[in-house]
């Protein structure tokens, strides 16, 4: 079971990209998430203003690099079917959702939020004082 539960993180994982600026995969950032938190913006390409979500959630990761790692999270695409199944959070989207303690989700911030960079800057920081 272990081992199948791990293929299907291996295939979840591998269809992630990172921020352009950061530079980091999912694979990365959840393999570190005892050091430091990881931040992913769950969106969809066919959500309206996604490309205003990713600028605010890029911006906000420039800005937090050392204190938590950024990424992103398209569930649109056909191999997120492992994700999708777990979480079945389509008509939130965009959201963030924060990843700590070896890959544990805790915290949550709303797309209302994540489509107004002053909120979500402020909910990142918080989070991560």
């Amino acid at each position: 079971m272990k081992k199948l539960i791990s293929i299907a993180i291996a295939i979840f994982i591998t269809s992630i990209c990172g921020l352009k600026a950061i530079a980091m995969d999912f694979e990365t950032a959840y393999n570190q998430c005892s050091k430091k938190p990881v931040f992913a913006l769950i969106y969809a390409e066919w959500a309206s203003n996604y490309q205003g979500d990713i600028d605010n959630f890029e911006a906000v990761g420039e800005k937090y690099a050392n204190d938590a790692n950024f990424v992103l999270l398209d569930i649109a695409k056909e191999d997120m079917a492992f994700y999708n199944s777990k979480y079945h959070m389509y008509p939130n989207i965009p959201y963030v959702v924060m990843y700590t303690n070896g890959g544990t989700i805790s915290r949550y911030i709303p797309r209302d939020c994540v489509e107004d960079y002053r909120c979500l800057e402020g909910k990142i920081k918080a989070m991560i004082k």
